[in-house]
């Protein structure tokens, strides 16, 4: 069995996509059809099905899925035993990555490689880009980015929700709250250059409501300490949230009629990237993320 053709057929799962499984693997299409198909002919059964709407693992391919990874796993823990010399790398993630997802990834990425030396940078998406395409992180996990030079792959959608301060009237209400209720409401507005809160402000513009939006901020931390000391109610990525949730300083509330808003993560890299390493950490990213969110 060809380790190529496993990851391939990892990668076109990963990206429920032929086409973007095949840029971020560097090979024509063509070439990852054929990795694909040598595999199937290899276990005698097929693996995937294609359809309009992407492709979807045969069962005999959801039975496959997990000694993938595991073949994936060794594969990488071989390579490093001839890989002990002493190495740098930098890793750029935007902030409310890393501070709940990154410490468990670069943790589980370390515990392999232990030879690596490894430098954080951690900053907004659009200073991320700008490192990474001046060569200063060799790859990064931040909000969903388009650019030419740049190779994108998701990772995990993020539920954007509303979060207020437990004394709040809405957080003691058994029922879910209406944008209009909300619209009234003094509003942390977080991020307000990302895509997802684009899509916040259309549904509210669709009930021809305004929120009444009294910060605009780019900090996560601030975002959640202003709202934790009640002065304000705020849309925030649910995964940045765990301590806080947990120790009860914020309270998530439903919203009638859902938003079902989402802000997708990614691990991006240049598309000529060489850089070593790559694949393995994307590979521990996507089990933590897994582990993270159950």
């Amino acid at each position: 069995m060809n380790i190529e053709n496993v990851i391939s057929f990892i990668y076109v799962y990963r990206f429920n996509n032929f086409h973007k499984a095949a840029e971020a693997l560097f090979i024509a299409q063509p070439s990852l059809t054929s990795r694909i198909k040598s595999l199937e002919k290899d276990l005698g059964t097929s693996l995937l099905i294609r359809s309009k709407k992407g492709v979807m693992l045969t069962e005999t391919g959801k039975i496959f899925l997990p000694y993938a990874f595991q073949f994936f796993d060794v594969y990488n823990q071989v390579q490093n035993c001839f890989l002990q010399t002493e190495e740098n790398i930098t890793i750029g993630s935007i902030i409310s990555a890393s501070t709940s997802i990154l410490p468990k990834a670069l943790y589980q990425f370390q515990q392999k490689n232990k030879h690596l030396s490894i430098k954080v940078i951690t900053a907004k998406t659009t200073t991320i880009l700008d490192k990474l395409l001046n060569n200063e992180c060799q790859f990064a996990i931040t909000e969903k980015i388009e650019h030419p030079d740049i190779i994108c792959e998701p990772i995990y959608q993020d539920p954007i929700s509303l979060f207020v301060n437990p004394s709040h009237y809405f957080a003691k209400r058994n029922a879910p709250i209406s944008l209009r209720e909300i619209s009234i409401e003094p509003l942390i507005c977080f991020n307000p250059t990302s895509r997802y809160w684009s899509t916040i402000e259309d549904h509210f513009h669709r009930m021809r409501l305004t929120p009444n939006i009294v910060f605009n901020i780019d900090s996560i931390e601030a975002a959640q300490s202003i709202t934790i000391n009640g002065k304000g109610i705020c849309f925030l990525p649910e995964l940045s949230l765990e301590t806080a949730l947990s120790s009860g300083q914020l309270c998530k509330v439903l919203i009638d009629p859902p938003m079902n808003v989402r802000r997708e993560l990614s691990i991006i890299y240049l598309k000529e990237s060489t850089a070593p390493y790559l694949q393995e950490f994307i590979y521990n990213t996507y089990l933590t993320i897994k582990d993270f969110t159950g």
